[in-house]
């Protein structure tokens, strides 16, 4: 198996995203630098990371950490809500700003003077900050220089996709969200036959937990066998 990509916010399990749920893999140096801002919110960062690497789980586990230590938290997804430039140009910075997939205001000229508006108070008053992109800082799509300068300054990290040996993790994860246990053949059939990308294995398995609490059974190959036929 490739290397894997990690979509840990859209597992659709019943569950909330924690910094206990999220499979680090390689990333526990960013983990834990994340675990810190909960207890003590500063500084501006930026983190990067492919599609599905679980930029949206961290930045909510960050949220459910920080505000349960007693922090004013703000969590803006800009690539899933449409935000009106005067709401944010109203709003006081928090103690810790959550920006979510920031390259989405690329779509519009009046959002990114109003983000940068934004940061430019957030760094007036010296609150800290977090944004979120697939790509780096250099190679955003965004046509506002001084916002795009005052990412610039941003501490950066790049989140690292999940190598082979975690996927398993990952498997075994996201069916224990359904109190659904898997036997290591069914962990291991699944990592040979099933799809590559993570994106396309995590819906594989939702519809293996699903076909599992509806007939009321264990999870087998040979119900596997049989979602992938049905695929």
């Amino acid at each position: 198996m490739e290397k894997a990509e990690q979509q840990v916010l859209d597992l659709h399990g019943p569950v909330t995203p924690t910094f206990r749920n999220y499979i680090a893999g390689p990333n526990q140096v960013l983990v834990g630098m994340l675990q810190q801002l909960a207890v003590q919110p500063e500084g501006w960062h930026f983190l990067s990371g492919a599609r599905s690497t679980g930029k949206t789980h961290l930045l909510l586990a960050l949220l459910q950490a920080a505000e349960a230590k007693g922090f004013d938290v703000r969590y803006l997804s800009l690539g899933s809500q449409s935000f009106a430039a005067e709401l944010i140009n109203q709003m006081e910075p928090p103690e810790l700003l959550l920006l979510d997939d920031i390259s989405a205001v690329a779509q519009s000229a009046s959002l990114q003077e109003a983000v940068f508006h934004c940061l430019n108070r957030v760094n007036q008053q010296q609150k800290a900050m977090i944004a979120t992109a697939a790509s780096a800082v250099g190679e955003l799509d965004i046509q506002l220089p001084d916002l795009k300068s005052r990412l610039s300054k941003c501490q950066r990290y790049k989140i690292t996709a999940l190598n082979d040996a975690d996927v398993p993790e990952l498997i075994s994860s996201y069916l224990q969200r359904y109190a659904l246990p898997i036997d290591q053949k069914v962990a291991n059939y699944l990592i040979k036959h099933g799809p590559r990308n993570t994106e396309l294995l995590i819906k594989l398995l939702r519809s293996i937990a699903q076909t599992a609490l509806e007939a009321k059974r264990h999870i087998t190959v040979p119900l596997v066998l049989s979602v992938l036929q049905h695929k």
